[in-house]
């Protein structure tokens, strides 16, 4: 959408414009930074959650599985080693 914004400033001779892209993405960037470092603290604060913080692996083995089988038919066989 600030993309879209940011075209439309250019056409019309807005100065800068093109910069709207940029501030925008380097805005999102930050706010999920700070909000992905900060809600394991905050959880824990606000009693949500006993544990300290650690890597989350929920559907780690299904999205493995999916990957693997989307690999599969394009690799050929490795050779067995004996």
């Amino acid at each position: 959408m600030a993309s879209l914004f940011a075209l439309r400033l250019e056409a019309a001779g807005v100065a800068g414009a093109g910069d709207l892209k940029g501030l925008v993405f380097a805005a999102i960037l930050v706010t999920v930074g700070v909000q992905g470092a900060t809600a394991p603290w905050l959880a824990r604060r606000l009693g949500l959650s006993e544990s300290p913080a650690a890597p989350s692996t929920a559907g780690m083995a299904a999205a493995a599985a999916v990957l693997a089988a989307a690999a599969a038919p394009a690799s050929p066989p490795l050779p067995h080693r004996r």
